[in-house]
């Protein structure tokens, strides 16, 4: 079928070629042909991916959805929108809130406010931007750096540092304030101070984080100067206050902490914190702390209140 020449001389004498022809003697030639067709097909193909691969990365290694606006008022808006946090339940409710001197048509002021949207449908739409400090229409006080969480079973927090004085009650100094949704951030209690020493201390409270563990309690973190009477400095330092009760603005307890060296009056925190000698006893205290607030009403109980 092929001409013997071929090995001889004329195309070459080395092995690799005698083995070809012996192949291809062997095979016919329209199965050679078909195996190198083959061949060349799947090279184009690995060279092709690799082009386009190189040529779009991004493409190749995200699927994000084109950037589009949150606050659907960004087109006719005059205020600045900073500071957003976001969080969901994931169950496709969403909410985002920021920190805006929007003054929505003159129904929050320019003063910094903070801001909601909620979405039902993953992100993919939006309410339009609304006040979730509900007193930003006549307030006077910053409000500062949100953040909201949620259980996933309806409860919503959200915190933020103030110098809202909330009538007399809070001060002008810096403080944490808090509010709560029960509809997926469609609505909000009003701002309440959640380190309840706001009304007299004279220290920075900023940087408020909350969280939980989807079974009622919550902490919340800041940093603050707060000296507490004496025992925590005038440096900064990280305060902690907890709730039994999904984050029930007059159910937060304590913000001072434990410090070393105290041997006063302490809080209801700190007496909660503390590492007691008597397990069973500190065991039976926080039975019956958690049972006192229950459905948010005290109880008479057997069990005996520790000394202060």
């Amino acid at each position: 079928m092929y001409d013997e020449s071929l090995l001889n001389g004329e195309f070459g004498t080395e092995p690799e070629y005698a083995e070809v022809f012996a192949m291809k003697k062997q095979t016919g030639a329209s199965d050679w042909g078909r195996g190198q067709g083959r061949k060349a097909l799947a090279g184009l193909a690995l060279g092709m991916a690799l082009l386009l691969g190189l040529a779009h990365p991004a493409t190749a290694q995200h699927g994000f959805t084109s950037p589009a606006l949150l606050n659907s008022n960004g087109a006719g808006d005059s205020g600045g929108h900073i500071d957003v946090r976001i969080t969901t339940d994931g169950v496709g409710n969403w909410v985002a809130v920021w920190r805006s001197h929007e003054n929505l048509n003159g129904t929050a002021g320019t003063d910094g406010d903070i801001f909601v949207a909620t979405s039902a449908d993953d992100g993919g739409t939006w309410t339009g931007p609304a006040l979730l400090n509900t007193n930003g229409t006549s307030d006077s006080g910053s409000d500062y750096d949100p953040q909201v969480t949620t259980d996933g079973g309806g409860n919503w927090v959200a915190v933020w540092n103030s110098t809202e004085n909330l009538n007399g009650t809070a001060g002008t100094d810096w403080d944490i304030f808090i509010s709560t949704s029960v509809d997926n951030g469609g609505t909000w209690t009003a701002p309440a101070l959640l380190n309840s020493n706001g009304i007299s201390d004279s220290g920075f409270d900023v940087g408020p984080q909350v969280t939980t563990d989807g079974i009622g309690n919550w902490v919340a973190v800041w940093s603050s100067t707060e000296n507490l009477n004496g025992t925590a400095g005038t440096d900064s330092d990280l305060f902690v206050a907890t709730s039994v009760d999904n984050g029930q603005r007059d159910q937060w307890l304590g913000s001072r902490p434990k410090t070393p060296g105290h041997h006063g009056r302490r809080g209801p925190l700190a007496r909660r914190l503390a590492v007691d000698r008597e397990p069973e006893r500190n065991s039976r205290d926080r039975l019956r702390h958690l049972r006192c607030h229950l459905g948010g009403r005290r109880r008479n109980l057997d069990a005996p209140r520790p000394a202060e």
